[in-house]
């Protein structure tokens, strides 16, 4: 059975230059914070990034108020954009709200993946921490970047930057994935890849810009599947020793 990991609540927060308090009932809250929020009459260019106190109700059984600094976040998807709050919470409010997830929390049904992503762990030997990405030559002239690697699946990944060239890919985009080998999995694996989501977040200690790349497999050869899969199958059963 899937953890938790949402519990529906109400938050509301100000922001500077902007004379109203911004509601929103019945979100999906997690650690993280809050996505899927709609920009309204917010300029996206103007209000990434800010600093903000988000004051935050659960609506389960046992509710539980707080509040807790936050960022502004962006999203992209095919067709869409809309803003989140980042939370950063203290250690009394995490350990509040994690009891809040895990007795009444849920796991997503809007989009259940077919497989789970696993996360990125250096520890794991084998497992691919970085990624050499390519962008299509329709969207530029063919430069190659570093991606940091968030997590894997059999049909997708998580890839992030900090590289301003990442600005040139937005959802819809194709690009051209090489996984960098780790320990005793010397083989390199080409996939394609289809840009779904983005999402931009700042950096606290830097404030640079990162982005978050999730991303569909379009394309890999039967040479290159076999060999992703392999690389699956030690990842988890290294996990499991």
């Amino acid at each position: 059975m899937l953890e938790p990991v949402f519990v529906k609540g109400d938050v509301e927060f100000e922001l500077p230059q902007h004379p109203d308090i911004l509601s929103f009932q019945r979100k999906n809250i997690s650690l993280f914070g809050v996505t899927s929020l709609d920009w309204g009459d917010l300029d996206p260019q103007t209000f990434f990034g800010l600093d903000c106190v988000a004051r935050v109700k659960t609506v389960s059984p046992t509710s539980i108020q707080f509040e807790t600094r936050a960022r502004i976040i962006r999203e992209f998807a095919i067709g869409s954009a809309q803003m989140g709050l980042r939370f950063i919470l203290g250690a009394e409010n995490r350990e509040a709200l994690s009891h809040q997830i895990r007795v009444h929390g849920f796991h997503p049904t809007d989009h259940v993946r077919k497989y789970p992503r696993i996360p990125s762990m250096s520890s794991i030997r084998t497992f691919p921490l970085r990624a050499l990405v390519r962008l299509d030559e329709k969207i530029s002239d063919g430069s190659e970047m570093i991606f940091e690697v968030g997590n894997l699946s059999p049909n997708g990944m998580l890839l992030s930057s900090e590289n301003s060239l990442s600005l040139a890919l937005e959802p819809g985009s194709r690009i051209h994935i090489q996984l960098e080998p780790r320990g005793p999995f010397p083989a390199q694996i080409l996939v394609h890849g289809l840009v779904c989501r983005i999402t931009d977040s700042i950096v606290p200690d830097t404030g640079n810009m990162i982005r978050y790349f999730g991303i569909k497999f379009t394309k890999v050869d039967d040479l290159n599947r076999a060999a992703f899969l392999d690389l699956l199958k030690d990842i988890l059963e290294r996990l499991r020793s």
